[in-house]
């Protein structure tokens, strides 16, 4: 059996072919046919490849086999291939078709019938021998009839091989294409055309080259010499082009098929990975942003650090008491940095994990907006600004969280305070437009370009600034704005005119119905005055637990310190407290094993217990409560916040 294809071209013979014509594979794979098998020069009546071209020739054109009449085919003789020895052949062809019904391959198949010839003229020439040639006629027929029906089973079985591979294309997540080493593509099926946009009669009139993205024709190239050589090509990955001009990524896996070097056809199977691709440039892009977000830490967290250690140094030097107060307000203030930055930290934590509570009421947002002014008025100050409020003479009132909606204010008029040079002008405006309130923040500061404007609230986002004009801020409050006011059931958008034109932050809530209802004022009740009570601090570092309690003196109270479990234990033996603060992270025994404890002891069974902790998840809070703590304060904890929570509660000893 010889294998050509649609142009005569031999791919493939099998050994018994090989024997019959006393040839060797490497004599024939890749020639023409008939160059391979020309007719005897000797005879110049020979028709052998007259007729089988005739008849491959009708299989091409037909796409149905052709079954020729015995003819003589001479061949070379193997010792001598100038000589040519007479045989006769009973030859088939069968014509093998692509999913689309494109002749790929022939297939010819031819019997040496050169001894039944024989047989026939000797029993021409021999009537003895006429009962001996007619059973070898018939064992011959037989023959043929069996080599026929072997055939016509081998046609059977390749069809449904056929039909499989057809099946196998269809899958709808893996392209398949066939396509030459010039780059033309004969086939595609569906998944492929959709994953490039082209349909099939556009893929064949159109370059392998057109799909490619230029950068990726280098990986294209080193594949085609690897098809060429070794027949197949290691999986590779490269980015495409659509029809549209879009660009997508796929997974490729090549294999030669039929032909050698540059008459190489192949088979690729195609896999699009775009959103993989998308994935793993976003885990980039994130990983990028955390690292410049871990330095910004690291530079805001050292600043405020700084001045407190500078401080510190001075009043541990200072014989002049004069400028002590100025000094402790540098303390504060830089406190209350780190004190921000970490609330901040936490918030966009709790935010990510879904985890921020809103107690919903009526609110007043000129209040609200009010309030955020006065926090701010301080920075507006220090950095020169010009802050102008324009606010409506009635109430605006919305269903929210007051404190949450003051500190969306705060964030956006600090960053407004951040990116304004000194002498800038800021603009706080509130109105109640229609069902909804507008609060408006206004700038005449660096501007934002297009590209900022698009991802400004993203987490970590920040505007570009030199060095030399660093504000700082670690790029989460307008991250968290957004979050709150979509909490709220807001909008919150980002305007400028370009670099030097200023920004504009708008941020619309949907009002309530009712406009003349009142609420519970946002500013609390004073508190009632507090009475000395016995209060016993237990906490791990000194520099906590000494200054926390020289403030509580200053208050007033008398006050006893234990820096650990079996410490406080001791304490209580001789001294009741009325009230227990205690951190939780404690050294050996934690605070939850020594809240139980002192839940038992006589002389403090009735105390009230606070957890003073950094730990302030909800799960924390659940732990505290069932450990037998009152109430769980999250450090720092304001003196005012403090002295507020003492009054609230009813001591023992009142």
């Amino acid at each position: 059996m010889l294998l050509p294809d649609s142009g005569f071209t031999i791919v493939e013979a099998n050994k018994a072919y090989l024997r019959a014509t006393n040839t060797a594979s490497e004599q024939l794979i890749g020639r023409k046919m008939f160059e391979a098998f020309p007719d005897n020069p000797a005879d110049p009546a020979a028709t052998g490849t007259e007729n089988l071209r005739a008849s491959l020739e009708r299989v091409v054109r037909n796409k149905a086999p052709d079954t020729m009449a015995i003819q003589r085919y001479d061949i070379r003789v193997a010792k001598d291939p100038g000589e040519f020895e007479e045989r006769y052949w009973s030859p088939v062809n069968t014509p093998v078709l692509s999913p689309d019904g494109e002749l790929l391959y022939l297939i010819h198949k031819v019997e040496d019938v050169t001894d039944f010839v024989e047989l026939s003229r000797a029993n021409e020439s021999a009537r003895s021998q006429t009962k001996d040639l007619e059973a070898r006629n018939q064992e011959i027929a037989a023959e043929l009839v069996s080599r026929s029906r072997e055939l016509y089973e081998a046609n059977i079985q390749l069809r449904q091989s056929e039909a499989r591979m057809r099946e196998a294309i269809t899958i709808e997540t893996v392209g398949v294409i066939y396509f030459d080493m010039a780059g033309g593509i004969h086939y595609a099926n569906e998944a492929f055309m959709q994953m490039c946009g082209y349909r099939l009669q556009e893929l064949q009139q159109i370059s392998w080259e057109i799909l490619t993205d230029p950068a990726y024709l280098d990986v294209t190239g080193r594949t085609a010499e690897n098809l060429m050589t070794r027949g197949e090509a290691p999986p590779y990955e490269k980015r495409m082009v659509r029809k549209d001009g879009s660009q997508w990524w796929g997974l490729f896996a090549s294999k030669r098929v039929s032909g050698h070097g540059r008459e190489s056809q192949c088979v690729e199977f195609i896999i699009d990975i775009s959103e993989r691709k998308q994935a793993e440039e976003a885990l980039r892009e994130a990983d990028q942003r955390k690292d410049e977000f871990l330095a910004m830490l690291a530079h805001e967290l050292r600043n405020p650090l700084a001045a407190i250690h500078n401080v510190a140094r001075l009043l541990e030097s200072r014989s002049d008491v004069s400028k002590t107060a100025h000094l402790i307000g540098i303390l504060r203030r830089q406190a209350g940095n780190l004190d921000g930055l970490v609330a901040d930290l936490l918030d966009v934590s709790r935010i990510t994990r879904g985890l921020i509570e809103l107690r919903l009421e009526q609110t007043n947002l000129v209040r609200v907006a009010e309030a955020a002014a006065e926090s701010v008025q301080g920075l507006m100050d220090e950095k020169q600004h010009e802050l102008t409020l324009t606010l409506p003479s009635e109430p605006v009132w919305v269903i929210g969280d007051p404190v949450r909606l003051e500190q969306v204010v705060v964030n956006l008029l600090t960053n407004a305070a951040k990116y304004t040079d000194a002498g800038g002008r800021i603009t706080l405006r509130l109105a109640h437009t229609g069902e909804n309130a507008e609060l408006t923040v206004s700038d005449t500061g660096i501007g934002m370009t297009a590209e900022v404007r698009e991802r400004i609230f993203e987490l970590f986002s920040q505007a570009e600034r030199g060095l030399a004009r660093s504000e700082g801020g670690l790029g989460i409050g307008l991250t968290v704005a957004r979050n709150l006011v979509e909490r709220h059931g807001g909008t919150i958008q980002a305007h400028s005119a370009g670099l030097g034109q200023g920004a504009q932050f708008v941020v619309c809530l949907p009002v309530t119905l009712d406009q003349d209802r009142t609420r519970t004022p946002l500013t609390a009740e004073p508190a009632a005055r507090i009475q000395s009570c016995r209060i016993l601090i237990v906490e791990d570092s000194e520099d906590i637990a000494e200054t926390l309690a020289l403030l509580l003196e200053h208050l007033g109270h008398q006050i006893a310190v234990a820096h650990d479990g079996p410490g406080a234990l001791a304490i209580v033996n001789g001294f009741a407290p009325d009230l227990i603060l205690m951190d939780i992270g404690l050294p050996g025994m934690s605070g939850y094993e020594l809240a139980r404890l002192l839940r038992e002891h006589p002389r403090t069974r009735g105390a009230v217990m606070a957890a003073l902790t950094g730990y302030g998840q909800a799960r924390d809070r659940e732990r505290s409560q069932a450990a037998g703590f009152d109430a769980h304060l999250i450090k720092p904890v304001d003196i005012d916040t403090l002295q507020a929570f003492i009054a609230e509660i009813d001591l023992p000893s009142s």
